[in-house]
C-alpha cells in the first residue's frame, strides 16, 4: 500500500493543471467552432495531462506507481510540440501550409512515435528527489527535446512572421501575447525539465507552473483583446457586417435564422428579428412573387432568383429593393434560403425620370409626325384640288372648244374631224388621269362623303384596275367623320395594303372590313394569295413596297392605335388595324366640305 503525501511541489502541480484546464474550457467555449481555439484548448490539455501527472508522482512514495504515472503523463508533453505547431500555422493563417498533404504527417507522426517511446521507457526515467518522484532524462531525451525546442521554434518563427506583417495594432498585440504566451515556459522549462538534468543538475520542475503564465496572458488576451477572434466564421461574419446590402437566412419556413448588420439597422424597432420573425414581415409580396411555394421543403430551386420587391421597415414606410433568392442545401436536402437586398430607391427614382424624359421625348416625336402628316396631306390636298380644279377645267374647256370645232367643219373633211377627235380622246384620257392622279394625293370623297364611302369607291376602283375579287364589308357604329387625321390614316393604310396585294400576293379575292368597336375603329384587309414568312417582313425596305409594313405601322401607332400582320406561306396575309377616336379640337379640319 503506498504512503500518500502531499507537498508544496505538489500543490502547485495540482494548482497549474486546474488553472490549465479552467483555461482550456474557458478557450474553448468563447468559440467551439474555431480551429484556433481547439488547437490552443488541446495545448492546454496536454499541459493539464502532464501537471496531473507531477501530482501524483509528488504525493506517492511508491515507486512502481509514480514510474507508471511518470510513463504515461510525460505523453501530454510528447504530443504538445505537435500540437503548438499546429495551433501556430492555424492563428499565423497559413493556409499555403495546412492545405498540402503531408503537413499533418510532418506535424503529429515524430509526436505520436516519441510517446510510444516514452511508454516504452526511452524517452525518460523516474527517479527520487527531496520533493519527490520526477522525470528525468533517459536515452532517448536528447532526440526529444531537439524535436520538441524544433516544432516550437518554427510555431514561434510562424508568430514572429505575423507579427512583422500585421497591419494594425490589436494584431500586433494578439500575435506579441501568444509569443509571450509560449516563450515564457519553453524558456523556464528547457532549462529546469532538459538542460539542467543533462548536465546533471537537479532543480525542481516548474514547468508546469509556468504555463500558467500563459493561461493567465492568454486569457488577459481573450477578454482585452479579442484573441484568438479571428476565425472563418467570424472573417466571415465581419464580410458579412460590412455589406452595404441587406442580407438574411431563413429556415425552409421563411422564419429568420440569421441577419446582418445592414440588416439589422434598417430594422430598429422590431427587436430581436431571429426565430420569431416571417421575411413576409419585411418583403412586401414575396410569397407571392414564388407563386406561394417558398416555404415548401420538397421545392427543389435549382438557380437563384432575381426579383424586385418593396421592404417595409418597423415605421410602416417601404421602399424597393432588388432581391436575390437563392437556396441551402445540405447535400440534396433543402434547409433554407439566402435573401440578398439591395435598396434601389435611388436607380428607381433616376428610371422613372429617364422613362418620363423618354414619354414626353415620345409624345414631342408623335405630335411632330402627325404635324408633318397633318402638312403633307393638307399639300397633298392643295395640289390634288389645283389639279382639279385648274389643270382639269382647262382640259375640259379645250374638250369642249374641240366639240364646238368638229361641229363647225363639214362632214367632207374626214381626215381633219379624225384628228380632232384624236385630239379630244387624248384630252379625255389626260382628264381621266389627271382625276386619278388627284384623288391619289386626296380623295374628295373622304371630305365630302365620309371613310366608309371612301374605301368602298377605293375597293371598286382596286376591282377595276386590277380584275381582282374585291369586297368591301362594314359592321359595327361607324360614325360618318371622325378625327381627320385618322380616317386618312385609315384610307393609306387600305391604299397600301391593297397595293401590296396586287404586286406581291397573287390572289384571287381579297376583303376589306372596316368596323366600328365601341370607341375603337377596327380595319382589316384579307386577301387569299401565296403568303410569306414572318421573318421576311421585317426586312422588307420602303423602296420595295411603297409605305412598306413599317410606315403602316407608324401611321397607326402615331394615332394611339395598333398594327398586327398575319401570314402563312400559302395560306395568304391579313393585316389588321385598331385606331381610337380622338375629336381632339387640333385635329378637326377646316377645309373639309
Amino acid at each position: 500500500m503506498s504512503v500518500i503525501t502531499i507537498s508544496l511541489f505538489a500543490l502547485l502541480s495540482l494548482f497549474a493543471s486546474i488553472a490549465d484546464a479552467s483555461f482550456a474550457i474557458f478557450v474553448l467555449r468563447k468559440n467551439p467552432k474555431s480551429a484556433v481555439n481547439q488547437l490552443a484548448s488541446l495545448v492546454m490539455l496536454c499541459l493539464v495531462f502532464w501537471g496531473l501527472g507531477e501530482f501524483i508522482a509528488r504525493m506517492t512514495q511508491d515507486y512502481q506507481t509514480a514510474e507508471i504515472t511518470i510513463l504515461i503523463s510525460v505523453i501530454g508533453v510528447c504530443l504538445l510540440p505537435s500540437f503548438f505547431l499546429h495551433f501556430a500555422l492555424q492563428f499565423t493563417e497559413r493556409r499555403d501550409l495546412l492545405s498540402q498533404q503531408w503537413i499533418y504527417p510532418t506535424i503529429y507522426v515524430p509526436g505520436i512515435i516519441f510517446s510510444v517511446l516514452q511508454v516504452a521507457g526511452y524517452i525518460t526515467k523516474t527517479i527520487r528527489l527531496s520533493w519527490g518522484f520526477t522525470a528525468t532524462p533517459s536515452t532517448g531525451y536528447l532526440p526529444f527535446i531537439l524535436w520538441l525546442e524544433a516544432y516550437f521554434l518554427i510555431g514561434l518563427y510562424f508568430c514572429y512572421r505575423k507579427l512583422a506583417s500585421a497591419k494594425t495594432r490589436r494584431e500586433r498585440i494578439q500575435t506579441l501575447i501568444v509569443i509571450f504566451g509560449a516563450t515564457a515556459p519553453l524558456v523556464l522549462g528547457s532549462l529546469t525539465h532538459a538542460f539542467f538534468p543533462l548536465f546533471g543538475i537537479q532543480t525542481p520542475r516548474i514547468a508546469v507552473v509556468a504555463s500558467t503564465i500563459t493561461a493567465g496572458t492568454l486569457t488577459y488576451g481573450i477578454v482585452k483583446f479579442q484573441l484568438m477572434s479571428l476565425t472563418p466564421e467570424t472573417t466571415a461574419m465581419n464580410i458579412l457586417n460590412t455589406m452595404g446590402d441587406l442580407l438574411a437566412v431563413t429556415d425552409t419556413r421563411g422564419y429568420v435564422v440569421f441577419t446582418n448588420e445592414a440588416f439589422r439597422r434598417v430594422l430598429v424597432g422590431y427587436g430581436n428579428v431571429v426565430g420569431t420573425f416571417h421575411l413576409r414581415d419585411f418583403l412586401v409580396g414575396v410569397d407571392s412573387m414564388l407563386d406561394g411555394k417558398l416555404w415548401n421543403t420538397h421545392m427543389r430551386v435549382p438557380q437563384s432568383r432575381l426579383m424586385e420587391v418593396d421592404y417595409r421597415t418597423c415605421n410602416g414606410t417601404t421602399f424597393p429593393v432588388l432581391l436575390t433568392v437563392s437556396p441551402v442545401y445540405d447535400y440534396d436536402e433543402l434547409i433554407g434560403f439566402v435573401f440578398l437586398a439591395r435598396d434601389i430607391t435611388e436607380q428607381k427614382h433616376l428610371q422613372h425620370q429617364l422613362l418620363e424624359i423618354a414619354r414626353r421625348r415620345t409624345e414631342d416625336l408623335q405630335h411632330f409626325a402627325v404635324s408633318v402628316q397633318r402638312a403633307q396631306e393638307e399639300e397633298r390636298r392643295r395640289i390634288a384640288r389645283e389639279l382639279h380644279d385648274d389643270l382639269g377645267q382647262r382640259l375640259s374647256g379645250m374638250k369642249f372648244a374641240i366639240d364646238i370645232l368638229e361641229d363647225a367643219i363639214p362632214q367632207n373633211k374626214k381626215k381633219i374631224i379624225a384628228k380632232l377627235r384624236n385630239i379630244r380622246n387624248q384630252i379625255v384620257e389626260m382628264i381621266t388621269e389627271i382625276r386619278r392622279i388627284s384623288s391619289n394625293l386626296h380623295p374628295s370623297v373622304l371630305d365630302d362623303f365620309g371613310l366608309v364611302i371612301a374605301l368602298q369607291l377605293l375597293c371598286k376602283e382596286f376591282e377595276k384596275v386590277h380584275a381582282l375579287k374585291t369586297a368591301f364589308q362594314t359592321s359595327g357604329s361607324i360614325p360618318e367623320h371622325f378625327d381627320p387625321q385618322a380616317e386618312i390614316a385609315l384610307y393609306r393604310i387600305t391604299q397600301e395594303a391593297l397595293s401590296n396585294v396586287a404586286k406581291h400576293a397573287q390572289a384571287t379575292e381579297v376583303t376589306v372590313q372596316l368596323s366600328g368597336e365601341g370607341n375603337v375603329i377596327a380595319l382589316s384587309v384579307k386577301d387569299n394569295g401565296k403568303g410569306f414568312e414572318m421573318e421576311k417582313a421585317r426586312t422588307m425596305r420602303n423602296g420595295d413596297q411603297g409605305l412598306g409594313l413599317v410606315s403602316m405601322k407608324e401611321r397607326a401607332e402615331l394615332l394611339g392605335g395598333t398594327f398586327g400582320i398575319e401570314s402563312q406561306r400559302n395560306y395568304g396575309t391579313k393585316i389588321h388595324v385598331k385606331i381610337p377616336l380622338n375629336f381632339h379640337e387640333e385635329n378637326q379640319d377646316t377645309n373639309r366640305r
